[in-house]
């Protein structure tokens, strides 16, 4: 199914890109999320009307991102697990885990300075 993407995907393509996609992953999760439409003649009619906010919503986010890892790139943040006598851990750290610790720390963004 060919789609109009609505949000960039690293291995998709970018906001705009017209790709062929599997149904299945268009019908129950691209369009539902509200991540891609059907390229059809008349989305492709609405999309641009709505392109030029979608670029500036996603350069918006972009920066935003590119401030908050500004402040926590250099940080050390300590996770504790179980590790064996010669140091081998018996876990490990997820990116669950990592996204668990920063929802926990409710400003965690005012805890990191510059």
């Amino acid at each position: 199914m060919e789609v109009i993407l609505l949000e960039s995907f690293d291995r998709l393509g970018k906001i705009g890109d017209i790709v062929n996609v599997k149904n299945g992953f268009a019908r129950n999760f691209l369009i539902p999320q509200k991540k891609a439409l059907r390229a059809n003649k008349e989305n492709k009619e609405k999309f641009l009307k709505i392109k030029n906010d979608l670029l500036e919503k996603n350069k918006k986010i972009v920066e935003e991102s590119k401030l908050i890892l500004k402040k926590i790139e250099n940080k050390d943040i300590v996770f504790i697990r179980n590790a064996s006598d010669n140091g081998q851990l018996y876990g490990s750290v997820s990116p669950k885990d990592i996204a668990n610790y920063f929802n926990e720390k409710k400003n965690w963004h005012q805890t990191f300075k510059y």
